[in-house]
């Protein structure tokens, strides 16, 4: 699944190198066994991080978003809710500095994303994304979130 505005269809090439590479990291047989950690695969271009953590309640996330890298985020293990909306309907409430990453405060409707294991979601700088809410009650679950730089 790819979940994007058409306004974007023409910005990004997702068929480049950077994008091959990491669907390339993603198919691999021991993918399930990797231990949590960061693993990189074209540099600081494209790399991945294998994450387990247990998803929470939605008033406990917070939306943020990147403007450096895509997120591949691919769900390994259990069931998550990731809510996504266009970055322009926001509100900016933390920038840390230093850092690719914002957090931010939906001022419309989001879509509500769940991913199963196997499931992923392509998500460009664009797109405010608040990951790992709980689908009915928390669980633990194991991800590979790839970055892949613009």
């Amino acid at each position: 699944m790819v979940f994007q505005n058409l306004k974007n269809h023409d910005k990004y090439d997702l068929s480049n190198e950077r994008f091959q590479a990491a669907f390339q990291f993603l198919k691999r047989e021991d993918l399930k066994q990797l231990e949590d950690g960061s693993y990189p695969i074209l540099g600081e271009e494209v790399f991945a991080m294998v994450q387990s953590f247990e998803t929470d309640m939605e008033k406990n996330r917070r939306f943020e978003a990147h403007d450096l890298y895509f997120d591949i985020q691919n769900l390994l293990e259990g069931e998550e809710r990731i809510d996504v909306i266009d970055r322009s309907s926001c509100e900016l409430i933390e920038n840390p500095e230093g850092k690719d990453i914002c957090f931010l405060e939906p001022k419309s409707a989001f879509s509500q994303m769940l991913l199963k294991a196997g499931d992923y979601l392509i998500l460009s700088p664009e797109e405010a994304h608040r990951p790992a809410v709980a689908v009915q009650k928390p669980m633990p679950c194991r991800k590979v979130v790839v970055k892949v730089k613009l």
